[in-house]
């Protein structure tokens, strides 16, 4: 997985984006997702359109160049 600039990702995302992820990572254990947790937690209108939007969001992040940046020393 490509490091990404935490500032960059900051301005690249939106909220919800951003509270997608939460949603995500807060419904993952030792790198399995529960995708049914994930999105009844998010609120989104189905798994697919969940893990649809992700994928999106990471095609977004590619585009604007953030997997290239150096990793930034934010936490």
């Amino acid at each position: 997985m490509a490091k990404y600039n935490f500032k960059l990702v900051k301005e690249v995302l939106s909220e919800g984006e951003k509270d997608r992820i939460i949603a995500i990572y807060l419904n993952t254990t030792d790198g399995v997702t529960d995708w049914a947790a994930a999105t009844k937690d998010f609120g989104a209108a189905s798994v697919d359109s969940m893990k649809v939007s992700m994928r999106n969001a990471i095609k977004k992040l590619e585009k604007s160049a953030v997997g290239d940046a150096p990793e930034s020393e934010d936490p």
